[in-house]
């Protein structure tokens, strides 16, 4: 089952990158969609890219481990700073200010807003070093999953999900990865309701669940704590800041 789940993802992507290549031919069709995805699509597009592998399997099985129920600071700080103040302070403006200038990339923007190739340069360089630590952790989190899931060697589960990527993000563009995230994190949202809800039934419930988490067999107080344990105070207020 798990197989045919697997291969029928892999038919639905390339048959996005043929419906989407013909209109990622010219540079505005193939940074931006043509401007033609929509608010829904960019809102699940950018949800399933930031809160990917790094939230779902690094923050929920680290931060969460160590934190206990503390660790929903993580999230709350994501939902509010990282998704809601930066669509409303950020995105329309940029949005509408990016349609003025004519431009399609971050570094196109700063260069034509202030008028300085150094700041073009500068954001590109900018950009491309935080993608690597970015990328290298939703790479991990991906290969566990499938070395996990299917019992695929960690290094060749990389490779495999790197190429086919790259193929149809180069193939497809911004619209067929917008297409693809949207159905992701439709998927992405069943399955996290999905989790919480088993978890609360086998724990016999909210309350009964949060009280199991002061057990001294699994640390000691605190896990039940919106403030989490003493000895991870530290570590819980780096992670959200």
């Amino acid at each position: 089952m798990k197989v045919f789940i697997l291969v029928a993802y892999v038919v639905m992507m390339v048959a996005i990158i043929f419906i989407t290549a013909k209109k990622s031919l010219s540079i505005k069709g193939f940074l931006l969609g043509g401007y033609d995805v929509g608010p829904w699509m960019s809102a699940l597009s950018y949800g399933t890219g930031y809160f990917s592998a790094v939230i779902i399997v690094g923050y929920s099985g680290s931060v969460g481990w160590n934190a206990g129920i503390a660790a929903v600071w993580c999230g709350i700080g994501n939902a509010l700073i990282g998704s809601l103040i930066a669509w409303k302070l950020i995105a329309k403006p940029t949005r509408i200010m990016g349609e003025y200038l004519k431009v399609g990339t971050i570094p196109s923007f700063f260069e034509k807003r202030f008028n300085s190739r150094f700041l073009r340069i500068l954001s590109a360089i900018i950009i491309f070093i935080f993608l690597i630590p970015y990328s290298a952790s939703v790479y991990k989190g991906l290969g566990s999953i499938f070395k996990l899931s299917y019992g695929v060697d960690y290094t060749l589960a990389i490779i495999i999900i790197a190429i086919i990527s790259s193929i149809y993000l180069f193939a497809g563009g911004y619209k067929a990865t917008a297409i693809t995230d949207f159905i992701q994190g439709i998927i992405m949202i069943v399955g996290i309701l999905s989790v919480v809800f088993y978890i609360i039934k086998g724990a016999g419930g909210l309350t009964e669940g949060l009280n199991s988490l002061a057990d001294p067999a699994i640390g000691g107080n605190g896990f039940n704590s919106l403030l989490g344990p003493k000895n991870s105070r530290t570590f819980l207020l780096t992670n959200v800041l």
